[in-house]
């Protein structure tokens, strides 16, 4: 049986970036701070940001919604899913922007981590701004490392 550590092991293993521990424990704190229901991750590579996002909002009936280019990757964020029984978690082997996301995803979300493509950051925001509420709470992780690739964003 698979477990999120197991999944970071694995991710470590073959060079697959997975959040930093830091970023887990502040998301953490967003999903217990704000109670988000409706969530959405562009950029989820074989899934344990997905997967430990929807543990915590699954409890409160919560859905995460989340998006990889890789579909070696998508594959096993499915399968990592299905063995951790994962359900209320949606994943989708394509990008945000090769799609109408008014397919995929509801009329509004409670949150929205971006961990993908980081020159596509300000498109990805453009293309969920139907679905972005006043109380939406929006993380976009590597801003600051990788600033020199937001200029769009930053725009």
């Amino acid at each position: 049986m698979q477990t999120l550590h197991s999944i970071r092991e694995f991710c470590s293993l073959h060079h697959i970036p997975a959040i930093s521990t830091a970023t887990e424990h502040f998301l953490k704190q967003l999903l217990l701070e704000h109670t988000p229901k409706v969530c959405v991750e562009i950029g989820s590579a074989v899934g344990y940001s997905s997967i430990y996002m929807n543990s915590i909002v699954a409890d409160r009936g919560g859905m995460v919604y989340s998006f990889e280019v890789s579909y070696r990757d998508y594959l096993r964020a499915v399968a990592y899913a299905h063995e951790m029984h994962t359900y209320n978690l949606m994943l989708y082997p394509f990008s945000i922007l090769d799609i109408d996301p008014k397919l995929c995803i509801p009329t509004t979300v409670d949150m929205i981590f971006i961990d993908a493509q980081k020159a596509q950051y300000a498109d990805y925001m453009t293309a969920l701004e139907y679905c972005i509420q006043s109380t939406t709470v929006i993380v976009c992780d590597d801003v600051i490392q990788f600033h020199n690739k937001l200029t769009s964003l930053y725009t």
